[in-house]
């Protein structure tokens, strides 16, 4: 097995421990949801996040 092949079920697994597989601890959801409410699995694109730029503040 490679590296690469080795990362790959790795995160294969991960996915499914954390966004698919209920754990009785918190209520039979996936931890994602407790995490997450919406589920979405990917933070959201900084360039099309609502107000993605900085505040700027001028300080003195």
């Amino acid at each position: 097995m490679s590296l690469e092949d080795a990362c790959e079920k790795l995160d294969r697994w991960r996915r499914h421990y954390n966004e698919e597989r209920p754990h009785s601890a918190i209520g039979n959801i996936p931890p994602i949801m407790l995490a997450n409410p919406t589920g979405a699995t990917s933070p959201p694109d900084p360039d099309q996040a609502e107000n993605s730029r900085p505040e700027r503040s001028k300080v003195g």
